[in-house]
This record gives structure tokens, sequence and C-alpha cells, in this order.
């Protein structure tokens, strides 16, 4: 069972990466300013627009947290 259980969260987490990827990838050819932020207001995503209207640099932004 614990065994299925790793699996099955493995498979998750790797779905969840292939959709954040996809998302990115929309976000960043948009036109506009996208800037997202979780619960905390910490900043997720900024696509490049974003990053030329503010200044802020995307590398400096977001920290990893896993």
């Amino acid at each position: 069972m614990a065994i299925e259980m790793a699996i099955y969260k493995h498979q998750i987490r790797e779905e969840l990466q292939q959709e954040k990827q996809y998302l990115s990838i929309i976000i960043d050819s948009m036109g506009c300013g996208v800037i997202v932020t979780d619960i905390n207001s910490c900043i997720e995503i900024i696509n490049p627009v974003a990053e030329a209207l503010t200044g802020w640099q995307k590398k400096k932004l977001l920290v990893k947290t896993y």
C-alpha cells in the first residue's frame, strides 16, 4: 500500500509540474503584464511584460520552496 501511495504521489507531482510549465508558457506569451501571487501575496509567476512594466526581475523575485 505504501509503495502504491508513493507512486501515486509522484505521478500527481509530475502532472502538477507539467501544468505549471504549460501555464507559464501561456502567461509568458501574453501581451499584457501578468503577476500571479499565492495566498500570502508572494509572487509565483511574473511574465516578461510585467517585468518590463515594473522593472522587477523574475530571477530575483521567485524563491523555490521545494
